[in-house]
């Protein structure tokens, strides 16, 4: 049970914390690109998309990384460096963004704008098999500190669907805050939350690193 919480919870934290980092994939920018043109029932629709495909990947990437995991502690340590690695990398990144480029125009959704958005976002994930990676060492990380434990095919799927609740719900939250202070969020805002979500970033990579001395 207290396993079971443990999934869920941190499943949905970190579907729903990279959700709302917009340079963190392809989908999540082009979802804040579309909020910040007033395109938000296109947002919605596409974050419904993504958040679907990017759960089926998450499932299949934990489920072959949990084989390796519980049969060789080498790979368990290699894995844990490699997430390490991404999150090094990534927060770097964000830390090295100096503009973001914002346009203000409101666009009215078509039924074919919103299913068309729906299939770009499923689309873009989809084409996109690294994203299985990504959660693995995501999975592999949380058990490498006796987090959670993913030994049963119940504790894949619990995880995969509650990854893809937090990102949607982290991509709609975005997309509605965008919404209510539209004409606050300026360039220089944006750049702050980069800065600070890299440190982060950063911050949680080296604690990955100590952990493997």
């Amino acid at each position: 049970m207290i396993n079971s919480l443990n999934i869920s919870l941190l499943s949905f934290f970190v579907g729903f914390f990279g959700a709302i980092i917009p340079v963190l994939g392809p989908a999540s920018s082009l979802i804040l690109h579309r909020a910040l043109n007033g395109k938000h029932t296109e947002g919605v629709a596409m974050s419904f998309g993504t958040s679907l495909m990017e759960a089926l990947y998450c499932g299949l990437g934990i489920s072959v990384i949990g084989i390796f995991v519980r049969g060789s502690a080498n790979f368990n340590l290699w894995i844990r460096g490699l997430s390490s690695l991404i999150f090094l990398v990534v927060g770097a990144y964000f830390l090295s963004i100096r503009s973001f480029r914002m346009k203000r125009t409101f666009v009215q959704a078509t039924y074919e704008d919103v299913k068309g958005s729906f299939i770009t976002g499923a689309m873009m994930i989809a084409l996109n098999p690294s994203i299985m990676l990504s959660w693995s060492a995501i999975a592999a990380l949380l058990i490498s500190f006796d987090f959670i434990n993913l030994g049963s095919l119940f504790s894949v799927v619990l995880f995969s669907i509650f990854a893809g609740l937090g990102i949607f719900a982290g991509s709609v939250g975005m997309i509605f805050v965008v919404k209510a202070n539209r004409e606050k969020i300026t360039e220089k805002i944006v750049r702050i939350i980069f800065r600070v979500v890299g440190a982060a970033l950063i911050l949680l990579a080296l604690l990955g690193i100590y952990s493997l001395i």
